[in-house]
């Protein structure tokens, strides 16, 4: 395949720098497509080409079609970091984008140049561990559990939470949760959300018991005087330490991929809702540096006489004059690693650029960036470019 090719990447790939390097990358794309989309494919081709010089690893699948066409679809392995470094040169020559990465660091992730994005993220139920490891006791607060993680996920500053779901993407407490993921690319579908949140409590058990005085005799039974059970114990038996442990997981809307998944652990002998509210806060922190450094991405719902209006809006920091690239997923199947058979994602090309033109809260419209959009259709997706301006600029 040509160098010069319109390539397609695997949505959220890990592109980025490892470290600083005396030699400069240089990046090329076509301009046939307009300015912004030449430099962000420019810009990934550059970065391909550090990450290839400083030795990482990088599995890639390539399928070739019927009609000629070549789809590819890499993934990065090892210790990667979202980096933009800036582009210090760019220069156009026989209708090509040649641009060069500094050989520092950016120290930055995507959108931080401005208010982040918001990001839109379903939040679906919680699976309940077994009765014998504690579900029963949490059958009336864990329903909350899924609403009271989407407000802390809203209070980073980087998520916007579209709703609880009714179900979850695991038909079985017990499953994989790449098992999930075409039920999660449905509900993202169904609820225009880039990121699907599910998780499940694997134990709440008692670990350790120990005895105190009956709350009749301490004055803590409220019961009315004739109600009360005066032949109730004077000595009951109370939990003293009880093992938390429940997995997170975040899906990536299209391509179904877990993206992020961790497991956490705490002893307590009793949470409160206060306290459970705290470590989701602290789930939310965790899933806000996994997640906040891949590119925000909306839905063109519909198009009408030459305007995109996008499934994102105030509510999402969209703001006026916002440029986003226009993507269309090559495949209806995940690609995989020939070695490996590990999913990679499903394959796309950069279609065109819109700029944002109004805004609502949940809606913006947007008009051709660059006046060469090659058959946009409502489905598509737009994505915040990798690229920074050039510091030519």
């Amino acid at each position: 395949m040509s160098r010069f090719s319109c390539r397609t990447a695997v949505q959220f790939a890990l592109l980025g720098a490892l470290c600083s390097g005396a030699n400069a990358d240089t990046g090329v794309a076509p301009l046939q497509y307009g300015l912004t989309v030449a430099r962000e494919m420019a810009y990934q081709d550059a970065l391909r080409e550090r990450n290839r010089r400083l030795g990482i690893n990088i599995s890639v699948s390539e399928t070739l079609q019927s009609d000629g066409t070549a789809y590819q679809a890499g993934k990065l392995r090892g210790r990667a970091l979202f980096d933009r470094p800036a582009i210090i040169a760019e220069r156009q020559e026989n209708n090509l984008l040649y641009l060069t990465l500094a050989s520092d660091f950016g120290g930055s992730c995507v959108g931080q140049d401005k208010q982040p994005l918001r990001r839109s993220v379903l939040i679906t139920p919680f699976w309940p561990p077994a009765p014998d490891r504690g579900g029963n006791e949490l059958a009336s607060d864990l329903p909350h559990w899924p609403t009271w993680l989407g407000n802390q996920l809203a209070s980073t500053g980087w998520f916007r939470t579209v709703g609880v779901a009714p179900w979850s993407p695991l038909t079985d407490v017990h499953a994989h949760p790449s098992s999930g993921s075409t039920q999660a690319r449905q509900l993202a579908t169904q609820h225009h959300a880039q990121f699907i949140v599910a998780g499940r409590i694997l134990d709440a058990s008692v670990s350790g018991r120990g005895w105190r005085v009956g709350s009749w005799l301490l004055g803590e039974d409220t019961a009315p005087q004739q109600e009360r059970d005066w032949a109730a114990p004077i000595l009951v038996q109370k939990p003293t330490a009880r093992r938390w442990q429940w997995e997170m997981w975040v899906y990536d809307g299209l391509t179904g991929n877990v993206l992020w998944r961790q497991l956490f652990t705490h002893d307590m002998a009793e949470a409160k809702p206060a306290q459970i509210q705290d470590w989701l806060g602290e789930m939310a922190a965790h899933m806000t540096e996994a997640l906040s450094c891949l590119p925000f991405t909306a839905r063109i719902l519909r198009i009408e006489k030459g305007q995109f209006y996008l499934s994102a809006g105030g509510e999402s920091s969209l703001a006026v004059g916002d440029t986003l690239l226009v993507y269309r997923q090559a495949r209806t199947f995940p690609l995989a690693a020939t070695a490996t058979a590990d999913p990679l994602g499903l394959a796309e090309q950069i279609v065109g650029s819109v700029t944002v033109t109004q805004v609502q809260p949940l809606l913006a419209i947007a008009t051709a960036a660059d006046g060469n959009l090659r058959s946009v259709q409502a489905g598509d997706w737009v994505r915040l470019p990798l690229a920074p301006r050039p510091q030519t600029d």
